[in-house]
């Protein structure tokens, strides 16, 4: 799994390619971990993780999550 994150401002783009699962995971939640700050928007591109065709965006807090694919 490749994991890489663009940010712009309060919105925090991390962009998935290989494969998420409980090995891989981990490592992504320390990414999170690190880089979310509280007002942050993340989109999640899932376009080139293994079997994926969409991407995902939450807003921090309960708003909802916006798929686009």
């Amino acid at each position: 799994m490749e994991i890489s994150k663009k940010r712009e401002g309060n919105q925090l783009t991390i962009t998935l390619a290989g494969e998420l699962n409980t090995a891989t995971a981990p490592d992504l939640e320390e990414v999170l971990a690190d880089e979310v700050k509280a007002d942050d928007t993340i989109i999640f591109d899932t376009t080139h993780a293994s079997g994926s065709t969409t991407s995902c965006r939450r807003t921090t807090g309960t708003g909802p999550i916006h798929h686009s694919g």
